[in-house]
């Protein structure tokens, strides 16, 4: 899905330029119900579906749309993927241009994402198709650590005692640290399990 990060007003992404879609828009219908709108331009395309189907640029007209519309509803969530997208090709031929109209409705959310429909008709208001898309919400990584205050080898006059992936430091300014999943044992004890790098004062015994 290449969905716009914002709605109207806005850049439109690489993706909608390419295939020459417009930025989605929010709207009302009649009812004052809430929907969002998208447009295609098919001018150089429509003379051509009179003998040629191009049923699959329909996938990509709503799968954009149909996106946005449950993401714009993700609340605190980062993002939104595609998980299934299902459409019925109603007119795969003779599109009147010079462009295809997409109108998309939130059906169903939830925490984890949502579904949505819509319809896309050509300029002389033909039916051509429907599609229906179910979408996840994901959230993006956490940046990384900054590992700039790691504790480097050990300081001048510090004992080094060494253990199975870790090391401890006995005297002044001397502190412990481990690598992950392993135990480093000492004289004086052992260090839990504990990111790369990480200081621990620990002198626990583990189980």
């Amino acid at each position: 899905m290449s969905i716009a990060y914002e709605a109207a007003g806005t850049d439109r992404t690489a993706t909608q330029r390419l295939f020459g879609l417009g930025a989605p828009t929010r709207g009302v219908d009649d009812r004052g119900e809430p929907l969002n709108r998208m447009s295609m331009d098919i001018g150089a395309l429509a003379p051509n579906t009179a003998r040629t189907a191009y049923s699959g640029v329909l996938a990509v007209l709503l799968d954009d749309l149909l996106g946005f519309t449950v993401w714009d509803r993700r609340g605190t969530r980062d993002s939104l993927v595609t998980a299934e997208l299902s459409v019925d090709v109603l007119t795969p031929r003779r599109w009147q241009g010079p462009t295809l109209w997409a109108e998309s409705r939130l059906l169903a959310l939830t925490a984890d994402g949502g579904t949505s429909t819509a319809r896309v008709r050509d300029s002389a208001g033909t039916l051509i198709a429907t599609g229906t898309l179910w979408g996840n919400f994901v959230d993006l990584p956490m940046p990384a650590a900054d590992r700039s205050a790691l504790p480097a080898s050990p300081h001048r006059g510090c004992r080094h005692s060494s253990g199975s992936g870790g090391g401890s430091r006995t005297g002044a300014a001397c502190g412990w640290w481990c690598h992950p999943i392993h135990w480093s044992r000492t004289n004086s004890g052992s260090c839990t399990a504990a990111s790369r790098g990480a200081r621990s004062t620990s002198r626990r015994t583990p189980p």
